[in-house]
């Protein structure tokens, strides 16, 4: 009889518990969008407000063996999939991006291993293209950071290139390079060449000096923006963009104005250009007084008002005018904290509901859980004191 008691008045309370939170959760109101953030050391995905403040992280920190996590892309249809590429786990899984349910893996390690390549390796960035396959750059030569700057050490025998999958993970083909090897693939976009309409798929791969798995040092290939054809299925990319200001090309985003904009991790700047390839303008002529020292990750507000860029070295984020290229909001700190972690954001995100299929929707059982044992144990001593 007591026990049922307990019982009864435990699931008495928890409902109540239950609808004050869930009223109260229901009441806040919906941001009008999502900032997406990778998180490499507690290996989750930090979701933000579009003023950069802090919401919740979507998924369980180091679960389900979802390490090193880099490229984002949310995938196709009204309920679509959140697709993560992760360095060190070397594949590719997807989550439900309101709630962050994990759904599975769906692409594993050596995927597209064809022609003596050896498929899927670190993934960096990844992105769903015009015919809405997933596009995905393949960092194969990728050993692990240098101590302490955090710079890839690099297998000088492996080559990088671009894998292409469907959205359910089937393998379709292989984009290379020119000139194969090593590359540090880390940055996709896609555009419309002005010349003949067609699609095209603008790949950055930084390069640059990196030491090798053997103890010796390689000059990969890269330090420019690389062009495919994807109307004419052309598989090795041909030089969009190289030299001049561009040092270690990264972030890439085409503007509302038909402008490309790099982020040139290397040089801290922010370069705009034309999309035949011909340099327009420096945007930001140091990402440093926006608080970025390395800028790696670029991307537009949903609304094409604001930008938002991270940074490799200072391990932060900010968000910037669009128009002038001004400082908004250095919403995390160089080098993090404890609420966001304090590892590189190199995957990003700026999302509306709507992409999405919904609202991030809050946990609340854990709360729930506590706030019950709590309240239910109080009862249970009041009871036992009486006896």
């Amino acid at each position: 009889m007591y026990s049922n008691k307990i019982a009864l008045v435990s699931g008495l309370l928890f409902s109540g518990i239950a609808g004050v939170l869930t009223t109260s959760i229901s009441a806040q109101a919906t941001p009008s969008s999502y900032i997406f953030l990778s998180e490499n050391r507690q290996n989750t995905i930090k979701v933000a407000d579009p003023s950069g403040n802090y919401i919740q992280d979507l998924i369980p920190q180091d679960s389900n063996g979802v390490t090193g996590i880099d490229g984002l892309a949310i995938g196709p249809g009204t309920s679509p999939d959140l697709y993560v590429g992760t360095v060190t786990a070397r594949s590719i899984f997807t989550f439900n991006p309101t709630n962050g349910q994990f759904l599975g893996k769906l692409v594993s390690t050596g995927a597209g291993a064809v022609n003596g390549q050896g498929g899927l390796g670190s993934v960096t960035d990844i992105a769903f293209g015009p015919d809405g396959n997933l596009y995905v750059d393949n960092f194969d030569s990728f050993v692990g950071p240098h101590i302490p700057d955090g710079n890839p050490i690099v297998d000088p025998t492996k080559t990088d290139n671009i894998l292409v999958f469907t959205p359910s993970g089937q393998y379709l083909q292989t984009l290379s390079f020119p000139g194969g090897g090593p590359q540090v693939p880390v940055g996709l976009t896609f555009s419309t060449n002005p010349s003949n309409g067609h699609s095209e798929l603008l790949a950055a791969a930084r390069g640059g000096t990196y030491d090798t798995n053997t103890g010796g040092t390689i000059t990969a290939g890269g330090n420019a923006i690389y062009s495919f054809d994807l109307t004419s299925n052309q598989t090795t990319g041909t030089v969009f963009a190289t030299g001049g200001l561009l040092s270690g090309p990264s972030g890439l985003v085409v503007g509302p104005d038909n402008l490309l904009y790099v982020s040139s991790l290397d040089s801290n700047k922010i370069l705009r250009y034309n999309l035949d390839g011909t340099f327009n303008s420096v945007y930001v002529s140091d990402t440093t007084t926006l608080g970025i020292d390395g800028p790696t990750a670029l991307l537009l507000s949903p609304d094409k008002t604001e930008f938002l860029i991270t940074g490799f070295n200072s391990a932060n984020a900010s968000i910037a005018n669009f128009n002038t290229g001004a400082l908004i909001n250095n919403f995390i700190p160089a080098g993090g904290n404890s609420t966001w972690g304090f590892g590189k954001n190199e995957g990003a995100l700026w999302v509306t509901p709507a992409q999405i299929g919904g609202a991030v929707v809050p946990e609340p059982l854990n709360i729930l859980g506590a706030a019950s044992t709590v309240i239910i144990g109080a009862f249970v001593k009041r009871k036992m004191k009486k006896k």
